[in-house]
Parts: structure tokens; sequence; C-alpha cells
């Protein structure tokens, strides 16, 4: 099941962590929220809006995907969702709706206009004798947006349910078996007294197919269903019994990969969780394949202390980064090439390939790198070995501790020398940590002085920390116009917020005080209790904010920087003082942009890989653009665009990648180049190239970067070409 919610321009100025604290009046055109699943055989999207309209479509292409944009914003008044959905087997339809209140909509499947009065439930056959919409009457005000409410719904509605019946005939076009799907393996899942969910899909690359994932005791689980057994045994004979490779693709895993197959169905698990791996071998049977995970999993209670280095290699890498010498990087490199995200995923790529990441992305700042194999100078990475992370087949001899990566020299880095089994020496990947192995959340299981199991959150783009209860889960997020930071969550539910707001006036907290004050007035909030505290040696007002409904939330308003710092949870939240006494502000300035295009194209890929919404914001135009490939664009401020890149553009996961060789596109534009599109009274000096996006990863995109009359570069737009359409070749 996807989840979005598709509104994006929000003018809710402190809507944080789901606590409404003040709002303004806005022109915005309500958006959506929207689900989507399969019940037997039969696919469906829920897409439903807060103001009251709700539109429920079943159709009978279950083997592919459905992507859905939505678009609005304060400069137009209609909020566009506008969807695709296509089949393995080349059918496809699209369907739209437009709406302005939320309440009423215009729609469209297939250029066929309906008129909602008349129902807002559709049933779309794309059997051989023709195309076939079915409108139907009903009342969704009490549906829960649920797999469990909407299944209960189709097998109760005698039109739904007869639809579904009948996509068999479907089936047999396809040469689908009724049995041994996903529906079946479920089911025995769940008759075996696992609890079993039905998340979003998967795209993986290896398999031709769309997969679906299910939750099976808190772990993802991806299935890839086929149209029959033979088409799932091709493609599972592709697979190393190593789970090292699948065809072509060289594999590098975050955690220990589990495949298997049975009937139609190909089943991949990516973890260590013996209750799930245990469910899958009673339903499913042995794996037809494992392997080692690596980055994410490393072994327990290793002792292996990394060899001491005595080779030339240990010397002249340091210098070729140093001195950025690619050509000479890449002759020391082995093939494949891992880099490694510290806490993340890890790429497998060729010498060239990860020359390019590199030289975009990664690379340290000359002016600050530095360089060492003193083992006494590593940093603290707990029971994580990096000799062991890049497989059992490797034989790791040194690494090099590095600092001063990125344009901000504030990363680090792990470069580890392979050896091979003729004895030459190589460079054989990298272990890479924005921000330093420190920055993200560390596990802090014997501090006493706080009431839960603690972690760190750091924002390395305002320089402040803070400790909060390690069972939470957080996302980085865009918090309304002017605000980012990022939102705690509880066994799924919002609990907390910590967001850094840059509003007027700056450096002048007593003012920003006032007027939060009077926000909260004009809506009717009572500040119930007010005390001015101290936090790291700095003046901090925290607040108890009573609602007109009773409801009450904690607000803490610091200095950070020029800019504002707040943390809110809701008054039951025993634990919102002890996080707010743990707040630490750390040495430096926040991030500016850099002077020259060289480093500012730098820092906008590594801002753009590393989600970093903050740093985004810095670099991106008052006025940003957004064009889309055979399409049209439009402009908002850079506050409403951080909302749109996030809700709308940016993948689930961060799958977003920069590539210096850019599609040919002289077919459309001859032989100019992309910036030829773009206004060239903004003067646009390069465009960035970059895959990834969407999502559903599948969308491509160029990044314009202008020069100001100041000599200053920014990044004015962005020009997206969605994959469900081939990208920028085949759009």
């Amino acid at each position: 099941m996807y989840n979005v919610r598709a509104r994006y321009v929000w003018v809710c100025l402190f809507l944080i962590a789901g606590f409404l604290i003040s709002c303004s009046p806005n022109s915005t055109p309500p958006g959506a929220n929207s689900i989507g699943g399969v019940v037997d055989g039969a696919a469906y999207s829920y897409h439903y809006w807060e103001e009251g309209l709700a539109i429920l479509i079943w159709h009978d292409l279950s083997y592919g995907g459905e992507g859905c944009s939505g678009t609005g914003s304060t400069e137009d008044p209609v909020y566009r969702l506008e969807c695709d959905v296509n089949s393995t087997d080349g059918r496809g339809f699209n369907w739209k709706a437009h709406t302005s209140d939320g309440v009423t909509a215009d729609m469209w499947i297939e250029d066929q206009s309906f008129d909602l009065s008349k129902g807002t439930m559709f049933l779309v056959s794309t059997e051989d004798d023709g195309f076939q919409v079915e409108q139907l009457q009903r009342d969704f005000s009490e549906l829960e947006a649920s797999v469990e409410a909407i299944s209960a719904l189709a097998a109760g509605n005698p039109d739904v349910a007869d639809f579904i019946a009948g996509i068999g005939t479907v089936g047999d076009s396809l040469d689908v078996d009724d049995k041994g799907g996903l529906t079946e393996f479920t089911d025995a899942l769940r008759l075996a007294g696992q609890a079993v969910e039905i998340a979003g899909s998967v795209d993986q690359p290896f398999f031709s197919v769309l997969g679906q994932v299910i939750v099976v005791n808190g772990e993802d689980v991806q299935v890839f269903e086929y149209a029959d057994s033979a088409a799932a045994e091709t493609e599972a004979a592709q697979i190393s019994p190593d789970a090292s490779a699948v065809g072509t693709s060289m594999m590098s895993w975050v955690a220990t990969p589990h495949f298997y197959t049975k009937d139609r169905l190909i089943i991949l698990y990516v973890g260590e969780n013996d209750s799930v791996t245990s469910a899958l071998v009673e339903v499913l049977g042995e794996p037809i394949a494992e392997g080692q995970g690596a980055i994410l999993s490393p072994p327990a209670n290793s002792t292996t202390e990394p060899p001491t280095a005595d080779e030339s290699i240990v010397s002249t890498l340091p210098e070729a980064l140093a001195n950025q010498d690619y050509a000479a990087l890449e002759e020391l490199m082995g093939e494949p090439f891992l880099i490694g995200y510290w806490h993340s995923e890890g790429l497998t790529l060729t010498p060239v390939e990860a020359i390019e990441q590199l030289q975009i992305n990664l690379l340290p700042n000359p002016a600050k790198a530095t360089f060492t194999v003193d083992l006494a100078m590593f940093p603290n990475l707990g029971e994580f070995d990096p000799t062991l992370a890049f497989g059992p087949d490797v034989l790791i001899t040194d690494l090099i501790y590095s600092m001063g990566w990125g344009m901000d020299g504030e990363d680090e880095a792990i470069l580890a020398i392979g050896q091979s089994p003729e004895g030459n020496r190589y460079w054989h990947g990298i272990i890479f940590a924005f921000g330093g192995f420190a920055a993200l959340p560390v596990q802090v299981p014997d501090n006493s002085d706080l009431s839960f199991e603690a972690a760190t959150y750091r924002n390395n783009s305002n320089n402040f920390e803070f400790n909060y209860p390690g069972a939470w889960d957080f996302t980085e997020q865009v918090f309304g116009p002017r605000g980012s930071g990022a939102q705690f969550f509880s066994e799924g539910e919002p609990i907390f917020s910590a967001t850094v707001f840059l509003w007027d006036p700056k450096n002048d907290l007593d003012a920003y005080i006032d007027i939060r004050k009077q926000g909260w007035s004009s809506s009717s909030m009572v500040v119930a209790e007010e005390e001015l505290v101290l936090v790291d040696g700095r003046r901090a007002f925290q607040f108890e904010i009573q609602g007109p409904d009773g409801s009450g939330v904690y607000s803490l308003l610091t200095e950070v920087g020029e800019n504002y710092l707040e943390l809110t949870g809701p008054v039951e939240l025993a634990e919102f003082g002890e996080i707010a006494q743990t707040l630490q502000f750390l040495e430096g300035s926040t991030v500016e942009p850099e002077a020259g295009l060289a480093e500012f194209v730098k820092q906008l890929a590594s801002a753009v890989t590393a989600r970093d919404l903050a740093l985004m914001q810095v670099l991106m135009n008052e006025e940003f653009g957004f064009a889309f490939w055979g399409s049209e664009g439009y402009r908002v401020s850079h506050e409403q665009a951080m909302v749109n890149l996030q809700n709308n553009h940016f993948p689930a996961e961060m799958t977003i990648s920069f590539v210096v060789d850019s599609p040919d596109l002289s077919d459309v534009l001859g032989p100019r180049s992309i910036l030829s599109i773009w206004d060239p009274a903004r003067n646009p000096v390069d465009a960035l190239f970059s895959t990834g996006w969407g999502l559903d990863s599948q969308d491509e995109a160029f990044l314009i970067i202008i020069q100001k009359p100041d000599g200053s570069y920014a990044w004015d737009g962005i020009i997206l070409a969605s994959g469900s359409y081939g990208g920028f070749a085949g759009a």
C-alpha cells in the first residue's frame, strides 16, 4: 500500500508534529491523501480529501504499477491529481481529477469526462473486448483508509465483488494461474501465526515485474509475482547462490539477503530477524540464495584488528585524493569498486562510475583533508569491523581514516585497501559518513541521567544536537514555509518535532516570541505556562499552550544562528523536559553557499544525495522553477518548492544519483543544450543530470544552476521527466 499526502503548499505557519499552534488563511487548493493496493487480483487506488471529496478506482491491471502526481500552489487555484496506470503486458490508462475546494472535482478517465455527482467509485476494465468504465454511487464518509476496510468493502459490495470475480478472464489472457500468487502466500503466513500487512510497491532493476512489499512481524519482505511459474523460475535462475549477483547486476546488500521462490513468486527478505526467516522457511522452504550484508551488518563480537599499513598505496592514494588526480585514482581502484554509506546502503560500481560519483558528490576538500592509519585516531565504530564489511571473499589489508570530505569539509571516510590473490594491493572501496561517523544517531545505553535509553540526533546544517528515546524513528522534513527539521515518531505516530524557522526578525528572540504569542492568541490558543530557562548556556522560553478543545502542547523556543529553533510535543510527553535539557549547540556556523561554480555544483549534489533539506533551501533561488519535460512549468517560492520536492518528487528511499553523461536529446533540441529551454534572462550556466527521482525512483531530472548579477550561484529550478514515459530519452 502506498500512502501519500499530496498537499504541498500549506500556509499553516506553525503546524508541528501534528499539533496546530497557529494558522493563517490561505488560497492554496487542498490536496489528497492516497492509498493503493491489490485485493484478490484487483488493484485499487483510493484518494480522499479532508474537505470531504473521495474517489475510489478499481481496475484489472494488478500486474504493473500506478504513478500519481499532485500539483497545486497559491498561484494556481486548482489542485491537479493525475495518474498513469500500466501493466506489464502493455495495457494501461490514465485518469485525472482537478479540484479547487476538495469537495467537488472535474474527473476524466482516458479523456472521458465524468460527473462526480453521479458517483465517485469507478470499475475500470481493460479486457480485450474493449476499454470499459462503470461509475457507481458509494458513500465514503465512513470508509477508513486501510487495507482491511477496503478489502471489506470489496467483499460486501456486489458490484465490486462481481468485478473482481470477472478478472479471471483477464488472468487467463495473461496465462496467470489462480493459485500460487501473493494472496495465497499471505494467507499461508497468517495461518502460520504471523502478523502480515500489505505495504507499498517496490521496483528492483534486476527483476522484470513490479514487486509488492508486505510487512511480516514488523519487517519488510518483497514479493515479485509472475504470470506463471516458468517465468518466475527463469528469473530466479539468475540469482547467484551467495546473492552477490542477479544476472549482470553486482549486489551490495545493507543486511543479509535471503531469496526464496515458490510457484510463480520470488520473495526477497533483507534482514536478520529470525522470526521472519523461520516463517518464510516454514511457508516457502529453504532459501535458494543467501548472502552476507555489508555496511549495515557488522559481525557481532568482532575483534579483528586492521593490519599495519606498509605498502606504497597507503601514501599514493591520499596524495591522489588531495590533488584530485582522477586518472591516478582510477588506476588505483579495483573492479568492482564499492561505495558504502554509513548507516545506509552501498553501491557497486565500475572505476569510471565510481570516479563520477566521487567527483560530483564526495571528494575531500583539499584544504581540509587529513589521512591517518593510526588506529588510535580512528572513530569509535562500536562492534562494526570495516575489514569484514566487504564480504568474506575480499581480503582487506589496510584501512585509512580520512577527515575533511565534502565541500564543507565536515564529512569523513574510511578507505579500504584490498589484496588480490596474486598479492597486489588496490583500493577496494570506501565507507563514507555524511557529517562524520559520530554525526548519526548513536545508541547511548548507559546514560543514567535519563529515564529512557537514548539515541542522539544531530543537525549538522544548524549545529545542534539532543538525545531522544532510541525506540523512536525520525525523518527529516520541511514543516510549512521557511521551516525544516526532524519529525519523530513513536510506534508510527508523530510525537515530537525539532524545527528551525527562517523567520524575521533575525537575531531577536524576544520580538519573535511576541509574534508567536500574537499568533497563538488569534487562533484562540491560551498560554497556560511560560518559563524562561537556560539551555546549554543560552536563553530559551518554554510554553505550555492550551487549545480551545482542551488539548495541550509544549513548545520550547530558542535561537540557533540568526534563526529560531523550536522543540514541540504534547503535554502528555513525559520525556519532553529531559529531551530539552540535553539540547546542545555545537561550534561553527550554519552552512552558506560557497563561491565558484565547481564548488557550488558539488555542494548541491551532496545536499541532494544526503537529503539535507536545510542546505538545499539555502542553495535555492528565492523563486524556484518546476518544468516538466514535454509539458508546462511554474515558479513558486523556495519554501513552497522544498515542500513540493519532498511530497511529490523525492523517492521514498534516497536513490537519487548524479550522472556525468546526460541523455542524448538532439532529436528534440538539435545542437542546443538543455539550458537553451531555460529563460535566458535568468542566466543559466549549468545543468546537473540525475536519476532516481519520483515516489517510485523512476524519474529523471536536470537541476538548473544560474549565476546571479553579483556573481554568486543559485539552484534556480528543476526539469523533470517521468519514468513512466522512459525519462528524457523516451518522453
